[in-house]
């Protein structure tokens, strides 16, 4: 019985990362497809194919993150609380 659950198991797995394989593989065509279509219609009207970049600097997010705290703090409507009573906690 565990033979036959391992043997099991594994053909599902098998079928599992097939599938997955076969969802990368379309994903991947399906962008080239869209790549190919881009750099065609560039080349019918003519302008130059600039390539896709995304840049990026780790200090422009240290400066988003400096400056959002340079700013003063908002005072909220439960700072205002003055009528309140003091407790003893008894620990158990």
């Amino acid at each position: 019985m565990q033979t036959l659950f391992g043997i099991l198991l594994r053909v599902v797995l098998f079928a599992v990362g097939l599938v997955l394989a076969a969802s990368f593989a379309v994903a991947f065509v399906l962008v080239l497809a869209v790549w190919a279509l881009r750099t065609a219609w560039l080349c019918l009207t003519g302008r130059p194919a600039a390539p896709f970049v995304m840049r990026f600097r780790a200090a422009d997010g240290f400066r988003r993150a400096y400056r959002g705290s340079a700013q003063p703090a908002r005072r909220s409507p439960e700072a205002d609380v003055t009528d309140v009573e003091a407790k003893r906690i008894i620990p158990r």
